[in-house]
């Protein structure tokens, strides 16, 4: 995570006590998503858990990083589960 998103993280959008709709942080979330991607140059790698097939990085990222031409890879790295082993 940028320390961007970092800091948009911890302002808890989606939270109970957040300002905004869902709707509006997921557009805040969206728009700042779009943003960093346009900047993205190189080989990306997008290191991830779960993802929902909605998520911004399927329906933002993906996309716009498959269409920007400073692009010259994306490899997406899909984390197992943590397992405690006792």
């Amino acid at each position: 995570m940028t320390p961007g998103g970092k800091w948009l993280n911890e302002m808890n959008l989606f939270g109970p006590a957040s300002p905004f709709t869902g709707a509006q942080a997921t557009q805040i979330w969206d728009d700042v998503s779009r943003i960093g991607v346009s900047q993205a140059s190189g080989q990306v790698r997008a290191v991830l858990g779960p993802v929902s097939p909605m998520s911004t990085y399927k329906r933002i990222e993906v996309p716009e990083l498959l269409v920007n031409s400073n692009i010259t890879g994306l490899n997406p790295i899909y984390l197992k589960p943590k397992i405690e082993i006792k």
